[in-house]
């Protein structure tokens, strides 16, 4: 339909083949670019389908998005792996340290275990930011009934939106308190994880609500 616009009703997989090439051929001087520092980082996978082999496979994409000091977001790299796991993660991520990225403080990312793995060692001193939309929807699973299901978004917003740490954490105490008797495991489990998605609190106001979640990334994947 695309090409029709321009009067190409039809295109042979030779040309398919070397438009694809030049494509590559541009790609490949932005995905070796120097980076330089970018304190705040966001990280995620996605998973899209690709040909392997002649084959038909969900492959997992990787992304970076570096926020500078100046609140700009760029896109630092992207990777197609067949798996999101530590390995690929931690080729990644070493892979955007070979190109000059400096300076990250601060990672947002969903709950992985691969992916929290490769940070950790890549960058040890950085301090991680559970996304809170994933927090959320992994919340949804651990909940008894509906009718909890239906509010516990909202309650959850609550926290993610109070005015400091200290009011967010003290919500999170009421929140779990209030599920003790009539969903304990729920409790529980907000009580050992919410935490995780609260240290957002600890950047400038400017940045708390952009560095919140990964979700700048998805939209970007499927736009």
């Amino acid at each position: 339909k695309i090409f029709s616009l321009f009067g190409v009703e039809t295109i042979t997989s030779t040309q398919v083949s070397n438009m694809s090439k030049k494509l590559d051929e541009g790609f490949e001087p932005w995905r070796n670019r120097d980076l330089g520092e970018f304190p705040y980082l966001m990280l995620n996978a996605s998973y899209e389908k690709l040909r392997v082999a002649g084959i038909v496979r969900d492959v997992a994409v990787l992304i970076a998005v570096g926020v500078d000091r100046e609140g700009k977001r760029r896109i630092l790299g992207v990777s197609v792996e067949l798996k999101d796991a530590e390995l690929h993660w931690r080729e990644f991520l070493d892979g955007l340290i070979d190109r000059g990225l400096t300076g990250v403080e601060y990672i947002v990312s969903d709950d992985h275990a691969g992916l929290n793995a490769a940070r950790r060692k890549v960058f040890p001193n950085a301090t991680w930011q559970r996304c809170q939309f994933h927090l959320t929807q992994n919340a949804k699973k651990h909940v008894p009934n509906k009718e909890i299901r239906q509010r516990i978004a909202n309650e959850l917003r609550k926290i993610y939106h109070a005015e400091n740490l200290q009011q967010a954490l003290n919500a999170l105490d009421l929140l779990v308190e209030n599920y003790a008797e009539t969903a304990p495991e729920l409790a529980k489990w907000l009580n050992n994880n919410v935490p995780e998605a609260l240290t957002v609190f600890s950047l400038p106001k400017e940045y708390q609500v952009s560095m919140r979640t990964s979700n700048l990334i998805e939209r970007a994947v499927n736009q």
